[in-house]
């Protein structure tokens, strides 16, 4: 019976059948596995859920999906690349770009994660730009650098 349902369940993914299924858990497994990149590239759905869903729309895991993509440029950079390319115009880089805000009401945590996500996010937007440079332009008028920009002039003092 156990079988059974991990053999349902691992089918089930691996057939992108993963509208009920965690964002950040299925990050967290990604990140353990040895070649976690070339699993995600495996589930296209789940690919597309990672660059569009809201569930992506928080701090944390988006921090956590950067540093992923960051460290797969090292162990993976053909699949990393792969998911590098799909940044300009999806709603990850929105989001992105919505916690670069100015916000008074951070405490000292949110902010040193803060200050984490922009080290990340400069250095994978570098790693896009060199691969792709053509979409600076794109990016340039989404207003991502200014925002970075912004950030690091109120931060480096």
């Amino acid at each position: 019976m156990l079988i059974e349902k991990f053999n349902r369940i691992f089918y089930n993914l691996r057939n992108n059948e993963t509208i009920n299924v965690n964002l950040s858990d299925q990050l967290n497994r990604f990140e353990h596995e040895r070649n976690g990149c070339d699993s995600l590239l495996e589930q296209p759905k789940l690919v597309d859920r990672f660059f569009s869903n809201s569930e992506m729309n928080n701090l944390s895991i988006l921090t956590q999906f950067f540093q992923f993509l960051q460290r797969s440029m090292i162990t993976s950079k053909q699949n990393a690349v792969k998911l590098v390319l799909r940044l300009p115009g999806s709603e990850l880089l929105n989001f992105a770009y919505e916690h670069l805000k100015p916000s008074p009401s951070i405490d000292e945590e949110e902010k040193n994660l803060l200050k984490k996500f922009v080290m990340i996010l400069s250095k994978v937007l570098q790693s896009l730009l060199e691969l792709h440079p053509s979409c600076c332009g794109q990016l340039d008028s989404k207003g991502i650098f200014d925002r970075l920009e912004t950030y690091s002039q109120k931060n480096s003092v």
